[in-house]
């Protein structure tokens, strides 16, 4: 005969809790992906963890660099507006990162 395979309920309980931990992640990951800034006069550059560099890199430069927006519009940024975006940038991803934390805790 086949056996049967039952699952204890603390099994169960475990594999919820990771099926839960790994939506919390691809939460956090989608959300980080999607940081935007939005500069005066309107224009809106993108500030995720992968751009952090790229601004850090600039503002050590001190040079204003051409710079590509959220919408793919190419516009120049002054050091004040890079400093600014990456700020904005850590801050947002500060938020995202406690969200998460804060509802692993609730596991």
């Amino acid at each position: 005969m086949g056996s049967i395979n039952v699952k204890s309920a603390e099994v169960l309980a475990a594999e919820q809790v990771e099926a839960n931990r790994m939506a919390l992640k691809a939460t956090r990951d989608a959300d980080l992906k999607t940081i935007t800034h939005t500069l005066a006069g309107g224009a809106v550059v993108q500030v995720r963890p992968e751009d952090l560099s790229n601004f850090k890199m600039a503002i050590i430069e001190g040079l204003n660099e051409d710079w590509v927006m959220d919408n793919n519009d190419v516009r120049e940024l002054t050091v004040a507006d890079m400093e600014e975006a990456m700020l904005s940038g850590i801050a947002q991803g500060k938020v995202i990162w406690k969200t998460y934390t804060d509802a692993l805790r609730q596991l």
